[in-house]
Protein backbone atom coordinates (compact mmCIF):
# COMPACT_ATOMS: atom_id res chain seq x y z
CA UNK A 1 0.00 0.00 0.00
CA UNK A 2 2.78 2.19 0.83
CA UNK A 3 4.13 1.75 -2.49
CA UNK A 4 1.32 2.18 -4.24
CA UNK A 5 0.83 5.51 -2.07
CA UNK A 6 3.89 6.74 -3.42
CA UNK A 7 3.83 5.92 -6.56
CA UNK A 8 0.24 7.77 -6.76
CA UNK A 9 1.87 10.83 -5.05
CA UNK A 10 4.77 11.28 -7.28
CA UNK A 11 2.38 11.22 -10.52
CA UNK A 12 0.10 13.98 -8.79
CA UNK A 13 2.89 15.79 -8.47
CA UNK A 14 4.46 15.21 -12.12
CA UNK A 15 0.76 16.19 -13.36
CA UNK A 16 1.02 19.35 -11.67
CA UNK A 17 4.21 20.62 -12.64
CA UNK A 18 3.48 19.28 -16.15
CA UNK A 19 0.37 21.93 -15.95
CA UNK A 20 2.00 24.67 -13.92
CA UNK A 21 4.84 24.41 -17.47
CA UNK A 22 2.56 24.32 -19.77
CA UNK A 23 0.79 27.73 -18.18
CA UNK A 24 3.95 29.11 -18.11
CA UNK A 25 4.03 28.25 -21.96
CA UNK A 26 0.62 29.50 -22.52
CA UNK A 27 1.57 32.45 -20.87
CA UNK A 28 4.96 33.04 -23.06
CA UNK A 29 2.50 32.26 -25.79
CA UNK A 30 -0.04 34.87 -25.34
CA UNK A 31 2.21 38.01 -24.12
CA UNK A 32 3.45 38.50 -27.22
CA UNK A 33 0.08 38.26 -28.95
CA UNK A 34 -1.34 40.79 -26.88
CA UNK A 35 1.33 42.85 -27.36
CA UNK A 36 1.23 42.97 -30.91
CA UNK A 37 -2.52 43.73 -30.96
CA UNK A 38 -1.99 46.43 -28.55
CA UNK A 39 0.48 48.18 -30.44
CA UNK A 40 -1.48 47.31 -33.85
CA UNK A 41 -4.29 49.39 -32.39
CA UNK A 42 -1.91 52.16 -31.18
CA UNK A 43 -0.66 52.27 -34.96
CA UNK A 44 -4.62 52.06 -35.83
CA UNK A 45 -4.80 55.38 -33.73
CA UNK A 46 -2.05 56.98 -34.74
CA UNK A 47 -2.76 56.66 -38.71
CA UNK A 48 -6.47 57.78 -37.80
CA UNK A 49 -4.74 60.93 -36.07
CA UNK A 50 -2.21 61.46 -38.86
CA UNK A 51 -5.41 60.95 -41.33
CA UNK A 52 -7.20 63.56 -39.74
CA UNK A 53 -4.44 65.78 -39.78
CA UNK A 54 -3.84 65.73 -43.11
CA UNK A 55 -7.07 65.48 -44.12
CA UNK A 56 -7.49 68.89 -42.26
CA UNK A 57 -4.25 70.09 -43.72
CA UNK A 58 -5.91 69.26 -47.21
CA UNK A 59 -9.31 70.93 -47.15
CA UNK A 60 -7.80 73.71 -45.61
CA UNK A 61 -5.58 73.72 -48.49
CA UNK A 62 -8.28 73.51 -50.80
CA UNK A 63 -10.15 76.41 -48.96
CA UNK A 64 -7.57 78.99 -48.65
CA UNK A 65 -7.45 77.67 -52.94
CA UNK A 66 -11.33 78.24 -53.34
CA UNK A 67 -10.91 81.79 -51.25
CA UNK A 68 -7.82 82.69 -53.86
CA UNK A 69 -10.23 82.34 -57.03
CA UNK A 70 -13.32 83.84 -55.51
CA UNK A 71 -11.32 87.08 -54.17
CA UNK A 72 -9.31 87.29 -57.78
CA UNK A 73 -12.22 89.01 -60.15
CA UNK A 74 -9.86 89.02 -63.25
CA UNK A 75 -10.83 86.93 -66.07
CA UNK A 76 -7.93 85.15 -68.11
CA UNK A 77 -7.33 84.33 -72.10
CA UNK A 78 -4.92 81.68 -73.59
CA UNK A 79 -3.78 84.80 -75.31
CA UNK A 80 -1.52 87.45 -73.51
CA UNK A 81 -2.04 89.93 -75.94
CA UNK A 82 -5.90 89.95 -75.21
CA UNK A 83 -4.79 89.84 -71.03
CA UNK A 84 -2.48 92.36 -71.79
CA UNK A 85 -5.52 94.80 -73.20
CA UNK A 86 -8.06 93.79 -70.78
CA UNK A 87 -5.77 94.71 -67.83
CA UNK A 88 -4.94 97.85 -69.77
CA UNK A 89 -8.80 98.45 -69.42
CA UNK A 90 -9.27 97.76 -65.93
CA UNK A 91 -6.52 99.82 -64.82
CA UNK A 92 -8.04 103.04 -66.64
CA UNK A 93 -11.20 102.45 -65.56
CA UNK A 94 -9.65 101.89 -62.07
CA UNK A 95 -12.65 101.36 -59.17
CA UNK A 96 -15.60 101.92 -61.28
CA UNK A 97 -14.88 99.01 -63.41
CA UNK A 98 -17.51 96.82 -63.46
CA UNK A 99 -16.47 92.90 -62.92
CA UNK A 100 -19.10 90.66 -64.05
CA UNK A 101 -19.41 86.56 -65.23
CA UNK A 102 -17.06 85.60 -67.31
CA UNK A 103 -18.23 83.86 -70.47
CA UNK A 104 -18.23 80.13 -70.84
CA UNK A 105 -17.58 78.56 -74.86
CA UNK A 106 -21.75 77.72 -74.38
CA UNK A 107 -22.68 80.96 -73.52
CA UNK A 108 -20.68 82.80 -76.23
CA UNK A 109 -22.36 80.21 -78.72
CA UNK A 110 -25.54 80.93 -77.71
CA UNK A 111 -25.38 84.78 -76.42
CA UNK A 112 -23.33 85.82 -79.11
CA UNK A 113 -23.34 83.37 -81.79
CA UNK A 114 -19.83 83.23 -82.07
CA UNK A 115 -18.77 79.33 -82.87
CA UNK A 116 -15.86 78.67 -80.49
CA UNK A 117 -14.14 76.93 -83.22
CA UNK A 118 -14.03 80.34 -84.85
CA UNK A 119 -11.56 81.34 -82.10
CA UNK A 120 -8.31 80.54 -81.13
CA UNK A 121 -8.60 82.36 -78.22
CA UNK A 122 -11.04 84.22 -76.92
CA UNK A 123 -11.85 86.65 -73.50
CA UNK A 124 -15.58 87.82 -72.77
CA UNK A 125 -17.18 89.51 -69.59
CA UNK A 126 -20.65 90.64 -68.99
CA UNK A 127 -21.33 93.10 -66.07
CA UNK A 128 -24.97 94.15 -64.81
CA UNK A 129 -28.18 93.46 -66.24
CA UNK A 130 -30.45 93.92 -69.01
CA UNK A 131 -31.58 97.65 -67.98
CA UNK A 132 -28.05 98.96 -67.21
CA UNK A 133 -24.95 96.05 -68.33
CA UNK A 134 -21.46 96.34 -69.65
CA UNK A 135 -20.10 93.71 -72.02
CA UNK A 136 -16.65 93.41 -73.30
CA UNK A 137 -15.51 90.72 -75.54
CA UNK A 138 -12.37 90.01 -77.23
CA UNK A 139 -11.33 87.74 -79.62
CA UNK A 140 -7.73 86.49 -81.33
CA UNK A 141 -9.63 84.61 -84.58
CA UNK A 142 -8.84 81.31 -86.43
CA UNK A 143 -7.04 82.40 -90.06
CA UNK A 144 -9.68 83.64 -92.20
CA UNK A 145 -12.73 83.76 -88.97
CA UNK A 146 -12.19 87.11 -88.61
CA UNK A 147 -14.91 88.58 -90.84
CA UNK A 148 -17.12 85.71 -89.44
CA UNK A 149 -16.61 86.94 -85.82
CA UNK A 150 -17.23 90.86 -86.83
CA UNK A 151 -20.02 89.60 -88.62
CA UNK A 152 -21.94 88.30 -85.98
CA UNK A 153 -21.42 90.59 -83.63
CA UNK A 154 -22.05 93.54 -86.10
CA UNK A 155 -25.86 91.46 -86.25
CA UNK A 156 -25.57 91.35 -81.96
CA UNK A 157 -25.02 94.96 -81.83
CA UNK A 158 -27.74 95.91 -84.05
CA UNK A 159 -29.92 93.31 -82.29
CA UNK A 160 -29.79 95.16 -79.17
CA UNK A 161 -30.40 98.50 -80.73
CA UNK A 162 -33.71 96.87 -81.49
CA UNK A 163 -34.07 96.14 -78.10
CA UNK A 164 -32.95 99.07 -76.59
CA UNK A 165 -36.41 100.69 -76.49
CA UNK A 166 -37.56 98.56 -74.27
CA UNK A 167 -34.83 99.88 -71.74
CA UNK A 168 -34.45 103.39 -72.01
CA UNK A 169 -32.15 103.66 -69.84
CA UNK A 170 -29.22 101.39 -71.51
CA UNK A 171 -30.14 102.73 -75.08
CA UNK A 172 -27.40 104.95 -74.76
CA UNK A 173 -24.71 102.73 -73.78
CA UNK A 174 -25.87 100.60 -76.96
CA UNK A 175 -25.53 103.71 -78.88
CA UNK A 176 -22.38 103.78 -77.47
CA UNK A 177 -20.80 100.71 -78.07
CA UNK A 178 -18.50 99.74 -80.77
CA UNK A 179 -16.67 98.05 -82.55
CA UNK A 180 -13.12 97.63 -82.96
CA UNK A 181 -10.93 94.86 -85.31
CA UNK A 182 -7.35 94.71 -86.07
CA UNK A 183 -6.28 91.66 -88.33
CA UNK A 184 -7.63 88.79 -86.42
CA UNK A 185 -8.18 90.65 -83.08
CA UNK A 186 -11.69 91.70 -82.86
CA UNK A 187 -13.50 93.39 -79.78
CA UNK A 188 -16.99 94.72 -78.54
CA UNK A 189 -16.97 97.19 -76.69
CA UNK A 190 -19.65 98.43 -74.49
CA UNK A 191 -18.09 99.55 -71.35
CA UNK A 192 -19.92 103.36 -71.28
CA UNK A 193 -22.30 103.72 -68.12
CA UNK A 194 -24.60 106.34 -67.65
CA UNK A 195 -24.87 107.47 -64.00
CA UNK A 196 -28.15 108.08 -62.60
CA UNK A 197 -30.02 111.00 -62.90
CA UNK A 198 -29.18 111.78 -66.40
CA UNK A 199 -32.41 112.30 -68.11
CA UNK A 200 -31.80 113.92 -71.65
CA UNK A 201 -30.97 110.86 -74.16
CA UNK A 202 -28.50 113.39 -75.89
CA UNK A 203 -26.72 114.19 -72.32
CA UNK A 204 -26.61 110.75 -71.89
CA UNK A 205 -25.15 109.35 -74.81
CA UNK A 206 -22.21 111.82 -74.71
CA UNK A 207 -21.42 110.49 -71.17
CA UNK A 208 -21.88 106.89 -72.09
CA UNK A 209 -19.61 107.88 -75.69
CA UNK A 210 -16.93 109.24 -73.06
CA UNK A 211 -16.63 106.20 -70.61
CA UNK A 212 -16.97 103.22 -73.42
CA UNK A 213 -13.79 105.44 -75.62
CA UNK A 214 -11.27 105.03 -72.62
CA UNK A 215 -11.76 101.01 -73.26
CA UNK A 216 -11.10 101.66 -77.09
CA UNK A 217 -8.23 104.09 -76.76
CA UNK A 218 -6.15 101.20 -74.67
CA UNK A 219 -7.27 98.87 -77.48
CA UNK A 220 -5.82 101.33 -80.26
CA UNK A 221 -2.63 102.09 -77.97
CA UNK A 222 -1.93 98.51 -78.14
CA UNK A 223 -2.36 97.68 -81.56
CA UNK A 224 -0.44 101.19 -82.96
CA UNK A 225 2.70 99.90 -80.81
CA UNK A 226 2.95 96.88 -82.32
Amino acid sequence: MKKWMGIFLAAAMMAQLTACKQGNNAIRQTLPEETKVESSVQADIAAEGQGQNGAGESKDSEETVGMANQESDVIVSENENLNEIYQGIRDAYGDSYSSGTAYTEEKLAQRLNIDPAWCEAYLAEEAGDEENGTLFVAVKAQPDMADSVEKVLLEYQDMLMENASQHPSRLAQVQASQIVRYGDYVFFVMLGEVPEGIEDELEAFQTADESNQKAVDVIDAFFEQQ
